[in-house]
């Protein structure tokens, strides 16, 4: 309890001063809403767009009116790789801990925002033009990332309702059976899927890892990656756009397929006689979702390792990028991205044991020196009230009789002497002869 209201005291100023600016926000929110309603009122396009231009205008200031070595600060790559990388990373993980749908479609969208801009960096033009031109472009990274998450601007949003109609479109074109792509499609399909059921039968019988191997790829492939295989037989300058194919355009049209699916059941109408099929649909589409968001996590982390190492002299390294091609496949065919994110999440629950481990033993050792500094003050209190208690009981003692000289003393004994002592010749003799006896001779004489 102690340790309770300490720690209380020490945040109290701070979370005065929160409560101060929640209050001061929701007061500007209040009058932002105002001015929306007033400005829809006029112009669609221009409420719309009014938000964007409020971000941009308070970002851009604020890199304008920062220090010089704040910006310095805000340009390394271990900042940015922060803002834009691990952040996130550890808040999808958070979101698929929570089992949150919302805040899992959140991020969902994130990720595959992130997608377009993640194939344009290995795009030799496209990468150096940024760097050559836009000296400011760790700036736009930092903005850009925090564009996509506001919730004043949902940038992320905006970004997959714009591709929606053009995936839309596409996926309708290749499904389509009337159409040749969609005959053309189908039988692709059916083609890989009955040689993979083959596969499954014929090898089950020589080795079972090799037959459960095939069941995933069963289960898990497509036709858009059984395409980009032909990118195992590809030089690498160009292996590495079927990377960028399969890693990223693939993940990225899957992602705002199953987007749309999930938001049609959920806006369907909830009919009793179908309660139970709705809730399967929903069911199942929500688990697509979360191994999707898997997927988007696992190759966050490979990605970015992969586009450090390339830097280095492993990039000469020979089919080196059909080794991260094969890395991809098996992140989205074999179950690895499950795999990847079991160990991150075992690391950090690994790291909050130790940290919570090191805080109650920061607690405990806090609270046994507040107990012993209490009990020897304790002590220190009470000997000093014993003191004090012995010092008024010496103070009420009655005085002692007052002190006689030694000789009065012995005088008064030498006259208790002659009247009482009593000799051994004097036994057995009455008291008047004593007394006869004890007369001085000139008393007899008279």
């Amino acid at each position: 309890m102690r340790m309770t209201r300490r720690v209380r005291a020490v945040l109290e100023p701070y979370a005065r001063v929160y409560r101060r600016v929640a209050a001061g926000g929701a007061a500007v929110r209040r009058r932002y809403s105002v001015v929306v309603r007033e400005v829809r009122s006029k112009s669609q396009l221009a409420a719309n767009a009014l938000p964007h231009v409020l971000f941009f205008a308070a970002a851009i200031s604020t890199f304008r009116i920062m220090p010089r070595f704040v910006r310095k600060i805000v340009r390394k790559r271990e900042v940015l790789a922060t803002v834009a990388l691990l952040t996130p990373m550890v808040q999808t993980m958070l979101a698929m801990e929570s089992d949150d749908m919302v805040r899992i479609e959140k991020w969902l969208r994130f990720w595959a925002s992130c997608a377009p801009f993640m194939v344009a960096v290995d795009f030799p033009l496209i990468s150096y033009s940024v760097r050559w031109f836009f000296p400011w472009w760790p700036e736009l990274l930092v903005i850009f990332t925090i564009w996509l998450n506001s919730r004043l601007t949902r940038g992320s949003h905006i970004i997959l309702e714009s591709a929606s109609p053009l995936v839309s479109r596409a996926l309708t074109h290749l499904n389509e059976p009337s159409g040749k792509a969609g005959r053309a499609s189908m039988f692709l399909r059916r083609s890989v899927r009955q040689a993979l059921q083959v596969g499954v039968i014929v090898i089950r019988f020589r080795s079972r890892r090799a037959s459960e191997a095939l069941r995933l790829v069963l289960d898990n492939m497509s036709v858009p990656l059984v395409m980009c295989t032909v990118f195992f037989f590809t030089p690498g300058l160009i292996t590495v756009y079927g990377c960028d194919m399969a890693g990223l355009v693939v993940p990225f049209v899957f992602t705002i397929d199953g987007l749309l699916k999930y938001n049609q059941i959920q806006a369907q109408a909830q009919h009793p006689n179908r309660a139970q099929v709705r809730k399967e649909m929903e069911k199942r589409q929500e688990n697509s979702l979360k191994n999707l968001l898997t997927y988007w996590l696992a190759h966050a982390m490979i990605w970015s390792l992969c586009q450090e190492l390339s830097k280095s002299a492993l990039a000469w390294f020979p089919l080196w990028r059909h080794t991260q091609l094969a890395g991809i496949y098996w992140l989205q065919v074999f179950g690895g991205s499950q795999l990847i994110t079991q160990r991150m999440q075992g690391i950090k629950e690994s790291i909050m044991e130790d940290h919570q481990r090191a805080l109650k033993a920061a607690i405990s050792a806090d609270l046994e020196a507040s107990s012993d500094s209490t009990k020897v003050a304790s002590e220190t209190e009470l000997k000093k009230e014993s003191d004090e208690t012995e010092r008024e009981d010496d103070e009420t003692v009655a005085p002692a009789p007052p002190r006689r000289d030694d000789k009065e003393d012995e005088d008064e004994v030498q006259a208790d002497d002659e009247t009482t002592t009593v000799k051994k010749s004097d036994v057995g003799l009455t008291t008047d002869t004593v007394r006869k006896r004890n007369v001085p001779v000139a008393a007899t004489d008279e």
